[in-house]
C-alpha cells in the first residue's frame, strides 16, 4: 500500500466532501419537521428512504447512515495521518516501501515466537492468552466475527495481515470505537518499535484523533508489558496518569503475566494497589496464588474464608497450593490459630 502526491489529494477531495455529507445529513435531520412532509401523505419520502414506516424504523435507519459516514470519515483521516507522518510510501519501489515490508515480517515473526513460548490455554471454560493485545484481538473477533477482512489472512491473531485489513477495522458495523482505537495505538508502538522511529508517532495519533493521555498510557503499558518490560509497565499501570484496565480478563492476563515471570512481588503489589475484585471462585483463586506465592499465609486465608466460606473446593485448592510451595507449616498454624479465636468466640 502507497500513497503519493496525487492519491493524497483524491483522499483530501473525498474527505471534504464526505464532511460536507454528513453536514447536510445533519442539517437535514434537524429539519425532519418539513424534510418528512411526504410520510403523512404514505408516499415514499426520498430523503430517508424509509417509505411510511414507523418512527423507529426511520430512526434506526438514520443512526446507521450516520454511523457509517462517520466510519468513513474515520477511515480517510486514518488514511491522511498514516500518509503525513511518511509510514505510506509515496511509491511501491521506495524504500520506505522495503523498510515497511521487513517490519511487517518481523512483527509476525516476533509475536508468533512469543506465542510458541507462552501458549495460551484454558481453565474453567475461561480463556487465556498469551499477551494483551492477542487478548484484545480475540475478544473483538468473539463480538463481531472474522475481524480481519483480506485474502492474506490465515487466522484472526495478531499482527493484522497487511495495513489495509486494520484501517478497515473501523468499517466493522457496531465495533466499540475505543476498542479499534487501543488496537490501533497498540500497532502504532509496534510500528514506532521496529522502524525504530525517532518521533513519538503514539503522541501525534492521539493528538490527530484527541484520544485522552490516561488512555494513551494504559495502552503503552499493555504494549511494555507483552514485551517484557515489567516494571516501566507497572509505573504506568499504577500510576495516577494512567487509566486503569477496565474489563476483568486484563486484570487476569497481567497477573498471570507477572506470575509467569516470576514476578510475585510486583504480582502483590498489583492486586493491593488495584484492589482486584474476588467475586468468582476463578479470580479468588488467582489472588490466593498471588498471596501464597508473597508466603502471605494468613491473608490468603483470611481472603479465602471471606469470600467463600465453608467452600471444600477452596480450602482443598489452598491446602494443595501450600503444600507445592512448602507452607503447610505456615498453613496449620493460621488455620490452628483462626480455630482456636472461633472456639473461644462460640464458649464465650
Amino acid at each position: 500500500m502507497f500513497l503519493d502526491h496525487s492519491c493524497f489529494t483524491r483522499v483530501h477531495l473525498l474527505l471534504q466532501r464526505l464532511r460536507n455529507l454528513l453536514t447536510l445529513a445533519q442539517w437535514g435531520r434537524r429539519q425532519s419537521g418539513l424534510t418528512h412532509f411526504w410520510h403523512g401523505l404514505e408516499i415514499p419520502c426520498v430523503v430517508c428512504r424509509a417509505g411510511c414506516g414507523s418512527s423507529a424504523v426511520r430512526q434506526d435507519y438514520w443512526n446507521r447512515e450516520h454511523r457509517a459516514l462517520k466510519q468513513h470519515i474515520w477511515l480517510g483521516r486514518l488514511v491522511q495521518w498514516w500518509g503525513i507522518t511518511g509510514l505510506l510510501p509515496k511509491y511501491p519501489e521506495a524504500q520506505e516501501m522495503k523498510r515497511i515490508s521487513q517490519m511487517w515480517r518481523e512483527m509476525d515473526q516476533n509475536h508468533r515466537r512469543a506465542s510458541l513460548h507462552t501458549l495460551g490455554w484454558e481453565e474453567e471454560g475461561r480463556e487465556r492468552w498469551n499477551s494483551l493485545i492477542q487478548g484484545m484481538v480475540a475478544q473483538m473477533d468473539k463480538q463481531h466475527g472474522p475481524i480481519w477482512t483480506s485474502e492474506d489472512c490465515t487466522d484472526q491473531g495478531y499482527p493484522p495481515p497487511n495495513l489495509q485489513a486494520l484501517l478497515k477495522l473501523v468499517l466493522v458495523p457496531r465495533i466499540n470505537n475505543m476498542s479499534v482505537q487501543a488496537i490501533l495505538m497498540y500497532f502504532i508502538l509496534d510500528m514506532a518499535h521496529f522502524l525504530q522511529c525517532k518521533d513519538d508517532l503514539l503522541q501525534s495519533f492521539c493528538h490527530a484523533f484527541i484520544i485522552p493521555p490516561s488512555f494513551s498510557q494504559q495502552i503503552r503499558a499493555f504494549w511494555l508489558l507483552d514485551h517484557g518490560h515489567l516494571s516501566g509497565s507497572m509505573e504506568l499501570l499504577l500510576s495516577p496518569r494512567s487509566e486503569p484496565p477496565w474489563f476483568s480478563w486484563q486484570h487476569r492476563c497481567i497477573i498471570h503475566s507477572l506470575l509467569r515471570r516470576k514476578q510475585f512481588r510486583l504480582a502483590l503489589k498489583y492486586i493491593y494497589w488495584t484492589r482486584l475484585a474476588t467475586d468468582t471462585p476463578h479470580d479468588l483463586k488467582l489472588c490466593v496464588d498471588v498471596l501464597l506465592q508473597n508466603s502471605h499465609v494468613s491473608d490468603a486465608w483470611a481472603l479465602l474464608k471471606k469470600g467463600h466460606t465453608g467452600s471444600n473446593d477452596m480450602v482443598r485448592y489452598f491446602l494443595h497450593g501450600c503444600e507445592r510451595l512448602g507452607l503447610c507449616v505456615a498453613a496449620s498454624d493460621c488455620m490452628e490459630a483462626i480455630w482456636k479465636v472461633n472456639l473461644f468466640v462460640t464458649l464465650s
